[in-house]
């Protein structure tokens, strides 16, 4: 999801929209594919690069919340080179 934030910052959601991959998985492309098609839609006060840092701050939060739950849920997740081991 931070990737996917780097992204849209330094490329744009309609170009982060063409990613082949912009999650891994088919579900949670899908998903991805779904916000970014949402938010590039949405009309935004000011440019398309507000919209677009708006959009990244929303990944990055999102991710963070994940990250949140994941290490609540299971404490092993958040030692030191255990982030990428669990599904």
């Amino acid at each position: 999801m931070v990737f996917l934030a780097r992204c849209v910052r330094g490329m744009g959601i309609p170009a982060a929209l063409e990613l082949p991959e912009p999650l891994i998985g088919a579900g949670p492309t899908r998903l991805a594919r779904d916000w970014m098609a949402a938010a590039a839609a949405a009309a935004v006060t000011g440019s398309e690069l507000a919209r677009d840092e708006l959009f990244a701050q929303w990944l990055e939060t999102v991710a963070a919340v994940l990250a949140t739950r994941r290490s609540v849920s299971d404490p092993a997740w958040g030692r030191t080179g255990n982030q990428g081991t669990n599904p």
